[in-house]
């Protein structure tokens, strides 16, 4: 696991091996990040990485210029690996870590919000849509944001119905891994 661009390009990310932990694969992490490459500006954005697990994808943010990453994530090893990996990228000014269940975090109303939101549940939750009416819900995206869930294949399959403010920009699939990319469209005054 690498971060693929930007100011620390080529640097590998610490991981572990747990089954709890499913690491985006570094060719599934390019690819998103040339969809939202063509979605939105990443530079001085505000990330949520929810089931952040290593923090493999809100890093790459900010290697790319996202001001700042909020990182949720419950699992303690992770957390430890997580912040590991935030200290050898020198982010620590950047980031903040949030011990807790991801779901739970996006089940009230957003106290801020963000302009991307990558959330990676385990596969077997199959919450993908729960997650875009929770975060669509809770209006944690700002007007003009992403909310990139990935899941697995099958549970893309089933036609998302989401809530009022998100619309489906894309779904794609790289073997073993869906990724759907959401819009809010809201002009929020």
């Amino acid at each position: 696991m690498r971060i693929i661009a930007g100011i620390r390009r080529g640097l590998v990310l610490n991981t572990f091996d747990e089954e709890a932990i499913r690491p985006t694969k570094d060719r599934v992490k390019e690819s998103v990040f040339n969809i939202l490459a063509n979605i939105i500006d990443i530079a001085e954005t505000q990330v949520l990485d929810l089931f952040a697990g290593t923090g493999n994808l809100g890093i790459e943010a900010l290697s790319r210029g996202a001001a700042k990453s909020t990182f949720v994530e419950l699992h303690s090893k992770a957390i430890q690996v997580l912040r590991n990996n935030v200290i050898k990228c020198r982010f620590e000014q950047h980031t903040e870590v949030i011990t807790g269940d991801a779901l739970e975090f996006v089940s009230s109303a957003a106290v801020k919000k963000y302009d991307i939101i990558f959330a990676d549940p385990p596969y077997a939750m199959r919450t993908g849509a729960m997650i875009a009416k929770k975060i669509d819900a809770g209006k944690w995206l700002n007007p003009g944001g992403v909310l990139v869930i990935e899941t697995s294949p099958e549970e893309i399959e089933n036609e998302w119905l989401p809530a009022h403010g998100l619309t489906m920009h894309k779904q794609k699939t790289w073997g073993e891994s869906a990724v759907s990319f959401l819009m809010n469209k809201a002009n929020e005054l």
